[in-house]
């Protein structure tokens, strides 16, 4: 699988930056020096961002939104199905997170069908969120008058 560097946006941001191969340059990094300097990147922009902006952004972007699937009846599927799995199938419950590249190199799917994070790997277990979006599942049902904000609903 190849990258796409003559996508618009790359020969924008390489023109931009006056580094002609500027996705050639940062994908040769280290993968730490890369993961930083996301991170610093990431860190600016949330920065410049107000809370307005991302409840506004929870409403009409469909990656960070609720699932529109009741909780209860998708968990109901999830069990019958599990009560129907039988052996060698061992159940393990997965890392919310896998080394870049890993979907590419074990089944071919495209980098860009993916949504990269390179955030939380970088925290201690211990400095971690519980619920990386309970603040804004507060945020929001703050601003719709609802006063449940558990965890457990999100």
């Amino acid at each position: 699988m190849t990258s796409d560097v003559s996508h618009p946006a790359v020969i924008r941001v390489s023109r931009h930056a006056g580094i002609n191969d500027l996705a050639e340059v940062l994908s040769s990094l280290p993968g730490s020096d890369f993961a930083s300097l996301m991170l610093a990147v990431s860190s600016s922009r949330a920065d410049a961002r107000s809370a307005a902006d991302v409840v506004a952004q929870r409403s009409r972007d469909r990656f960070v939104g609720p699932a529109p699937v009741d909780f209860h009846r998708l968990r109901r599927v999830e069990d019958r199905a599990i009560a129907r799995v039988r052996e060698p199938f061992e159940f393990v419950t997965l890392a919310p997170l896998v080394p870049l590249g890993t979907h590419a190199a074990l089944a071919r799917v495209n980098q860009n069908n993916l949504v990269s994070t390179f955030e939380e790997r970088r925290l201690p277990p211990t400095q971690r969120p519980p619920w990386p979006s309970r603040p804004l599942r507060v945020a929001v049902n703050t601003t719709q008058g609802a006063s449940d904000s558990r965890p457990c609903s999100e």
